[in-house]
């Protein structure tokens, strides 16, 4: 009994899972958030909750106002080295406004 009961719903679930794309259209882009639900248009946005942000002191002391030392600049030489996939900062084709100001650092 148990196994046909979840042989119905493993049949169910993979039914669903094989129209699930069938039934929606999602569009990015220019027209971002769009999705149609059987020709009916759904907008999606992102509504104003009012959060702040608790910015730090600014304090020369901060971990975000320090240089890094030789030790910790050779640590990310090796993680870019090893781990990044894209750069922006060395493909301003790519971003329209010219090169981000991180980039600078």
């Amino acid at each position: 009994m148990a196994v046909s009961v979840l042989a119905i719903l493993l049949a169910s679930c993979a039914l669903a899972a094989a129209t699930f794309d069938k039934e929606f259209d999602v569009t990015w882009g220019d027209g971002r958030g769009k999705i149609l639900n059987n020709g009916q248009l759904l907008t999606l946005g992102l509504a104003s909750i009012g959060t702040e942000v608790a910015p730090g002191t600014g304090a020369v002391g901060e971990w975000y106002n320090q240089e890094l030392d030789l030790t910790r600049q050779q640590r990310m030489r090796w993680v870019q080295s090893n781990y990044m996939i894209y750069n922006y900062c060395t493909d301003p084709k790519r971003v329209a406004k010219g090169v981000p100001a991180e980039c600078s650092m």
